[in-house]
């Protein structure tokens, strides 16, 4: 059997050799069984920050989707005319309609281990969107995984708890498109993150970014029909990418 403290490579080995895992989600602990091999708890490794304050959470609460049990938002119609970083200075905003909270500036992890912290300076605001964690393609599949079941639980339970929460959608592989449009609703404003410029470019990078990027504007449309598109940063070139590549109503908006 592994054991809760078994070492990730052996994980990661059956999820590269496509062993037929099965992964559930007991409330913010993931465990993976590997056949033959038994079931691992993956939910700390690495990300002590991560130890989430369970006694906070209502599971019960919030419905689950898809094969790995992401947890489940319901759509969202507020569009945003402006988004403001989540930060200690938010309840002393006075100037709050058509504002969304994001959570794309570091050091928001805080959030996982005390998810009832802020509810009360959010709760002031017409929406928030999911919090996010920054992920990019170097780390491991089981990571990304992971990470995008950590924004859906939160995601979720602030939902339970009164706010309105603006789905995000993001990928940055195309294994990713396997899970990132779980837990995420149908026929709902969404907020996707624009490319960032890399200060570092290998030869091709840029092309295959925008090429993956795309993709996954195809497959959000085809499988989610959002009502809306809020693209959260990113160049005008973009945005104009965006707008020719969708059908619905695309709004720019600077982080």
């Amino acid at each position: 059997m592994i054991q809760d403290d078994a070492p990730i490579n052996l994980i990661e080995d059956a999820i590269s050799n496509n062993v037929d895992c099965i992964w559930t989600m007991w409330r913010y602990r993931y465990e993976v069984n590997v056949p033959g091999r038994g079931v691992a708890n993956i939910m700390e490794l690495d990300y002590d920050y991560m130890d989430l304050a369970v006694n906070y959470i209502k599971q019960e609460a919030i419905g689950v989707i898809g094969r790995m049990g992401f947890a489940s938002l319901p759509p969202c119609g507020f569009v945003p005319e402006r988004l403001v970083p989540y930060s200690s200075q938010l309840s002393k905003r006075l100037d709050r309609d058509g504002v969304a909270v994001h959570f794309w500036k570091p050091r928001n992890q805080h959030l996982w281990t005390f998810p009832n912290r802020g509810l009360a300076a959010l709760r002031r605001y017409p929406c928030v969107l999911s919090p996010t964690i920054y992920t990019d393609s170097s780390q491991p599949f089981w990571r990304r995984v992971m990470l995008h079941g950590l924004k859906q639980e939160l995601a979720a339970y602030w939902s339970s708890q009164g706010l309105s929460v603006l789905p995000v959608v993001g990928w940055c592989d195309r294994s990713d498109f396997e899970f990132c449009l779980d837990g995420i609703p149908k026929e709902s404003v969404i907020a996707i993150p624009g490319i960032e410029r890399r200060s570092v470019e290998l030869p091709g990078d840029a092309l295959y970014r925008q090429s993956l990027f795309l993709d996954g504007l195809e497959l959000l449309e085809q499988s989610i029909y959002p009502s809306s598109l809020v693209l959260a940063g990113g160049s005008q070139a973009q945005f104009s990418r965006v707008s020719e590549a969708v059908s619905c109503l695309v709004v720019h908006l600077c982080l």
